[in-house]
């Protein structure tokens, strides 16, 4: 347990040290914009690993995009990702639905909000607009508990319908985005990849045995915005009554922009848009 500790301690550092040397040396400055607004949802980021907006969007607007979405997937089979058990389904690259997406991919405060997180430019990759439907044996939306990335990343999520405990509100393990809770969490896990992505139900239980305080539930109502750091582990809880809409922009450090779409496929392109009006 120990050697193994030792060995998970020094993987663990040695990513996060590369990470910010190559942070270091090719972050681009940026003009910040200083808001008592931005510095609170800066202050519960740092200090949570998350901050709530709320009335981001109204009921109305929350209500459009939902049928934008409902038609998008019958429009746009070829450009629609399907989960296990077809429960999830998402459109990446939703911003070239144009109207409120494209807004919300454009959005100023939220890539300030991001950008002062990180300390350095941030660039928004794409929107991804989606629907996770009651089906038996869902796991949730991202198929269960995980990190986005391992140093650093950060998210932004709208709630387009309810949230409600019972169809899929965004859950997230309470520190686990800060570097001396991973390694504790590694030591209690005694994981043999330190730098895994992905944890199982049972894992996560082993966390949460003793702390449950540190098992997080973002319910909410439609329009309420998530501003997030989801290399914290994270997951969508499983839908058990209805459906639940959302959608989110993936924002990375500007220089690490390059090749990253298509990790994202099947997406939408402008062609497939145009191709249809």
């Amino acid at each position: 347990m120990t050697n193994n500790y030792l060995q998970n301690f020094l993987t663990i550092s040695k990513s996060t040290l590369f990470f910010n040397l190559r942070k270091f040396k090719r972050r681009k400055n940026f003009n910040a914009k200083k808001t008592d607004e931005i510095k609170k949802h800066l202050n519960n980021l740092r200090a949570h690993g998350y901050s709530i907006v709320e009335n981001f969007l109204s009921k109305e607007e929350c209500a459009s995009m939902i049928k934008s979405i409902d038609h998008a997937f019958e429009v746009y089979p070829e450009a629609t990702w399907t989960g296990l058990k077809s429960a999830d389904r998402r459109i990446f690259g939703a911003e070239h639905l144009g109207g409120l997406f494209n807004e919300f991919f454009k959005n100023d405060f939220m890539h300030q909000v991001g950008s002062q997180y990180f300390r350095g430019l941030l660039g928004n990759l794409q929107t991804l607009a989606g629907r996770i439907d009651a089906v038996e044996g869902n796991i949730g939306s991202g198929e269960g508990w995980h990190r986005d990335g391992n140093n650093f990343q950060f998210k932004s999520l709208v709630y387009l319908s309810d949230a409600n405990p019972e169809n899929g509100p965004f859950q997230l393990i309470r520190n686990s985005h800060r570097l001396s809770q991973i390694l504790k969490d590694s030591y209690v896990l005694n994981l043999q990849n330190p730098l895994g992505t992905r944890f199982t139900d049972g894992q996560i239980n082993t966390l949460l045995a003793n702390d449950p305080d540190r098992l997080i539930t973002l319910s909410a109502p439609a329009g309420t915005m998530v501003l997030v750091d989801v290399s914290a582990i994270h997951r969508g809880s499983p839908v058990e009554v209805g459906r639940r809409y959302a959608m989110f922009n993936y924002y990375y450090p500007s220089y690490d922009l390059t090749g990253r779409l298509e990790k994202f496929l099947p997406r939408l392109t402008p062609e497939m848009v145009i191709a249809n009006i």
